[in-house]
């Protein structure tokens, strides 16, 4: 689907009738699948990454600490969030991002909250 035409799809206002152009729906849906596979992808990436990096700083005898990546991510990227997520939102979505795609060893500590249990 064309970027243009899948953005105009997503501004308009839903018919009174709520009948939505059956093609333009399946674009739509099969655009946010192809955004499913890409986020997977560099979920993927970004933990082999991390693992790649835990293994660098082990070797040199150091450990991560994630909280404050965590909060470096964070600063960083809420100064570049447009939305729709709020800046509570994107947090939480990264602490849970870091958390699944660092290795164990450099977690996020599990009494923080939305740390990693057991």
């Amino acid at each position: 689907m064309g970027r243009a035409r899948l953005t105009a799809f997503l501004l308009s206002p839903v018919r009174e009738d709520h009948t939505m152009e059956h093609s333009v729906l399946g674009e739509a849906l099969q655009a946010l699948d192809a955004s499913d596979h890409e986020i997977l992808r560099l979920l993927t990436l970004r933990s082999r990454l991390a693992w790649q990096l835990a293994r660098a700083y082990m070797q040199r005898g150091r450990s991560a600490d994630n909280e404050d990546r965590l909060s470096d991510v964070v600063s960083r990227l809420t100064g570049r969030n447009a939305g729709p997520l709020d800046d509570e939102s994107l947090r939480q979505l990264f602490r849970a991002v870091i958390q699944a795609t660092e290795p164990p060893c450099t977690s996020i500590s599990a009494n923080q909250p939305g740390g990693k249990k057991g």
